[in-house]
């Protein structure tokens, strides 16, 4: 492996194993608005690793007629729509993770983060979390103690969502390093084939929130690991 100057994790199934969680979330929001139950499938393909517009776009566009309108038009529409749903989906979310008796980071992760930042590795998140979100987990977590602001690439809307490269683009640029120079740590399908197509030096993968058969079919990360205490 050649000379890594930073390390960029996704957070959701990543640093933090809440799959379960926004499982319930999204299940319960699709059910109520569409009529329908979501498979393992769908959540695996269509919501692990992608962004609230993607998320709706797929599963609500024919439900509201979306599909039949003019891109740019349809764009509005989706635009719309997910701060709505997913507004309410993102709540329902937090409200759970609040609810539960311990709430902490992924096994060995802690010391891990230590032990980069005594060595001045830098580092970046790269989620397709929402800003209330981020926040909470800065509330909840201490992400302060290695992490400032503008080491967090969230979903602001800016950049396409993952399985696109753009967000770990995104952060090695602020980073101030080449994305070749950089281990990224991530657990969805999406998230992966992004950070392949972003031209990552090394891409660990992360199962212990997910299926380390199904990331291995895949066939595109470097290392597979379940957390960080091994």
């Amino acid at each position: 492996m050649m000379n890594i100057k930073a390390c960029l994790f996704d957070f959701n199934g990543t640093m933090f194993f809440d799959g379960r969680l926004h499982d319930k979330a999204w299940r319960e929001i699709i059910s109520k608005k569409i009529g329908r139950e979501i498979s393992d499938e769908e959540i695996r393909k269509y919501i692990y690793g992608c962004n609230n517009k993607d998320i709706v776009r797929h599963f609500f566009s024919e439900k509201y007629g979306i599909d039949k309108m003019e891109s740019e038009q349809a764009d509005i529409e989706i635009a719309k729509l997910a701060k709505e749903i997913a507004g309410e989906k993102e709540s329902m979310y937090r409200n759970l993770c609040r609810e539960l008796e311990i709430i902490e980071l992924a096994p060995g992760l802690v010391n891990y983060l230590d032990k980069l930042k005594s060595d001045n590795i830098k580092v970046a998140i790269v989620s397709a979390a929402t800003k209330e979100n981020i926040e909470l987990y800065f509330e909840v977590f201490g992400l302060d103690k290695w992490f400032g602001w503008e080491q967090i690439v969230y979903d602001d809307g800016t950049l396409p969502g993952k399985p696109a490269p753009d967000m770990w683009l995104a952060a090695a640029k602020r980073l101030g390093v080449n994305t070749d120079e950089c281990i990224v740590y991530e657990d969805s399908l999406n998230g992966i084939l992004a950070a392949k197509r972003a031209g990552a030096g090394h891409i660990v993968a992360v199962y212990g929130d997910a299926s380390k058969e199904m990331l291995e079919k895949q066939g595109i990360a470097d290392e597979y690991i379940c957390d960080w205490s091994c």
